[in-house]
């Protein structure tokens, strides 16, 4: 079953239910749907104010780079009809957009991951030297639409990429919200920084500073770093020898380090975000080819569309006894294209992409188990209801509103204000001073971890 026909079942229900609502029902647990289409229809599409981060790129057996995953959690959906920058309540539903290559040809899919633990606007997203990915600061509602009434989010979560599951980890020591950000550091721990609300909501043409939203003097310049738990360790791997400069021309070079045992070296492109995005983000994975003692040999890519030139941080990483990755304190490497190969095309494919494994249709027992289990890793395709129900309950829009792609955004935008004010109450009470303790190191502090 396509998009279209699953909107269409929806449009048929809305008659049967007020007349049989027993066949509706049977309906709704017969139908066979295509989970994949399904997967598309709700959970993908156009998600404003959340990151995207592109997680690593590794290489297939001949060191060739064909399959790229970006990882999207949280942010506004469009709602069907509101368009960019989407609508007001966020959600906790998260997914992976993966875009395969083959030759002139590429193909795109998107699937469900275990969602967020709480909905969540302006996330921070950064890719981790332990295979993880960590988000940061938001809040519980648009910030610029209504602005002070967003409800800051203050713990952070981990993003497994093995398991992909979700799972709460450390609380920060400020509240921030819009212009938010995250930045890896060399030493594998996150410099968290900045919230600047805005005055005009989306417009040009008003000042809510005047009605007393949005005061500049509730911006805060100040940083606070976050230690991930394998930053704590004192079995950290450590690198003692390694290039300062590296060719795409496809040869090999040696890395030296404390440890018979690394079994991954990653390249992390240094970040530079505008609005939660870098566009220019990369984390690659490269191929170990020999190892001898404490000292590996690792080629690198000819490919110079998988590591453009670039400042970049060199981590080493083994996986410890008790399961944890541990990487090391990176080493600073710049990636130069190689100048005797600058005619030659940019992207270069060694080997047709793998094609995907398993059973390609998909099918699952009927519309209702589909939306309840999207897969194994706790996500369901109803998240971003549930998460609108619990958020404003009158915000979810009607079966009969999703068919004419017209939701009462002004009934929404009015709840939602109304049962915000007390966020309002307890974000002013809260804002901190902008010249004291400008820079916080807080720890994990979750049991255990």
């Amino acid at each position: 079953m396509d998009p279209d026909q699953v909107q269409n079942l929806l449009g048929d229900l809305v008659g049967q239910t007020l007349s049989d609502p027993t066949a509706a029902i049977g309906q709704l647990l017969e139908t066979p749907v295509d989970d994949r289409s399904l997967e598309r229809a709700i959970g993908a599409g156009m998600r404003g104010s959340t990151f995207s981060i592109q997680l690593p790129l590794r290489p297939d057996a001949n060191g060739g780079y064909h399959t790229s995953e970006f990882l999207t959690a949280g942010g506004v959906p469009t709602y069907v009809a509101a368009g960019s920058p989407g609508g007001y309540l966020p959600v906790s539903s998260s997914r992976i957009d993966t875009v395969a290559t083959n030759g002139d040809d590429m193909a795109y899919e998107s699937r469900l991951t275990g969602s967020l633990n709480q909905p969540r606007w302006y996330g921070s997203g950064v890719m981790m030297p332990d295979n993880s990915v960590m988000v940061f600061s938001g809040g519980t509602r648009d910030g610029v639409a209504v602005t002070g009434l967003e409800g800051a989010i203050i713990q952070s979560e981990r993003f497994d990429i093995e398991t992909e599951t979700w799972e709460p980890m450390a609380s920060a020591n400020r509240e921030r919200t819009y212009h938010n950000t995250a930045v890896l550091m060399p030493d594998g721990r996150v410099l968290i920084g900045g919230h600047s609300p805005i005055n005009t909501a989306y417009a040009s043409f008003i000042n809510l500073d005047e009605l007393g939203f949005a005061d500049y003097a509730g911006r805060d310049p100040s940083f606070e770093i976050y230690t991930p738990p394998y930053a704590t360790r004192d079995d950290r791997p450590v690198i003692e020898k390694a290039p300062v400069a590296l060719l795409t021309n496809g040869g090999v070079f040696d890395i030296r380090t404390d440890r018979s045992d690394i079994d991954q070296v990653m390249l992390i492109r240094r970040k530079a975000t505008t609005h939660l995005i870098d566009g220019d983000q990369r984390a690659v994975e490269l191929p170990i080819v020999d190892r001898r003692n404490k000292k590996v040999r690792v080629k690198m890519t000819g490919n110079r569309a998988v590591l453009p030139a670039g400042q970049y941080m060199l981590f080493v990483s083994y996986e410890a006894e008790d399961g944890m990755r541990l990487p090391s304190t990176s080493t600073p490497v710049s990636v130069i294209a190689n100048p005797s190969d600058s005619g030659s095309p940019l992207v270069t494919q060694l080997e047709p992409a793998p094609e995907r494994d398993g059973d390609e249709s998909g099918l699952i027992g009927g519309l209702v188990g589909g939306l309840l289990n999207s897969g194994n890793n706790g996500g369901s395709l109803l998240d971003p209801i549930f998460d609108l129900g619990s958020g404003a309950t009158s915000a979810v829009p009607t079966l009969g509103q999703l068919r004419d792609g017209s939701p009462q955004l002004l009934n929404e935008l009015g709840v939602a204000v109304e049962g915000g004010t007390s966020v309002l109450g307890d974000t002013i009470a809260s804002i901190p001073g902008v010249t004291e303790n400008l820079l916080v190191d807080f720890t994990n502090q979750v049991d255990g971890q």
